[in-house]
This record gives C-alpha cells, sequence and structure tokens, in this order.
C-alpha cells in the first residue's frame, strides 16, 4: 500500500525533528505566504536548534507538523508570542520548548539571506504586544500552556 501525502509529510516533520535534536541543521521549503515578505513560498530555510530571540524567525510545532513564523513579543513569565508577517493576528502565546528550531538562513534563488534583520527586530518588538492584544478583543486570542 502507498502511504499518503499526509504520512510521508508527517514522516519527514518528524525526521526532521530528530535530526534538529541532534545538532543538525535542516533545511525545509517554505509553503504559503504568511511570512511575505521577508520569506516567500517556495524559499529554503535553514533551521537549527537554538534559543529564540524577538525577531527570529523559528519553527514552531503545530501538531504533527510545524509553522515558520516569526518570534514577535516575549512575555513577563518568558512565554513567546508567534505570529506570521503577513498575518493580522498572532498565532498565541507559547512556551520556548515549542519552538522546535530557529533560521539561520533564507535561500531563495541562489543567494542566502539572514532570517533576522534589525528592522523586522525591532517591529517584532513594537508590534508584537499590539497584534496580540487586538487579536483578544476580537475574541481570536489563543493561548498554549
Amino acid at each position: 500500500m502507498t502511504p499518503s501525502a499526509d504520512e510521508v509529510a508527517g514522516a519527514a516533520a518528524a525526521l526532521a525533528l530528530e535530526l534538529l535534536a541532534r545538532g543538525e541543521t535542516v533545511r525545509v521549503r517554505a509553503r504559503g505566504a504568511s511570512m511575505r515578505p521577508w520569506v516567500r513560498d517556495g524559499d529554503s530555510v535553514l533551521l537549527r536548534a537554538g534559543a529564540p530571540r524577538v525577531g527570529d524567525v523559528v519553527l514552531l510545532r503545530q501538531g504533527d507538523f510545524g509553522v515558520i513564523h516569526r518570534v514577535v513579543a516575549r512575555g513577563l513569565d518568558g512565554r513567546l508570542c508567534v505570529a506570521g508577517d503577513a498575518l493580522p493576528r498572532v498565532d498565541g502565546w507559547f512556551h520556548a520548548d515549542a519552538i522546535a528550531a530557529v533560521a539561520v538562513a533564507i535561500e531563495r534563488e541562489g543567494r542566502s539571506m539572514p532570517p533576522r534583520s534589525v528592522l523586522a527586530a525591532a517591529v517584532g518588538r513594537a508590534l508584537g504586544p499590539l497584534r496580540y492584544f487586538a487579536a483578544g478583543f476580537r475574541g481570536r486570542r489563543s493561548v498554549q500552556t
């Protein structure tokens, strides 16, 4: 019996998490537009286990898969607020162990770019908490414990 696309993707995600846990660098292909313009559909994102900071592009564990979004704020309790750059609301607040990896480079059309910019970090620090509270007022706040 041939495995389904979801089964193959789940196995690939499990392998990527295993390699990250061993300290390896993993390359994944970005899909979707949630991180535009910084990360585009089809870009390669190089990931490595590490301690995330505000402004970092990270691989957030989401069920059997993951999502590549940005840390936009750090709470007083140490939890991290994560959101897609192009999205109007945040994913929620997460403990650091929900972050599987930190991006170390983004590759597009044969060029390698840093995943973190001074501007992106500043914007994340300034707008992250505002986006979170705005999402909460609309009743869309999600918090991971």
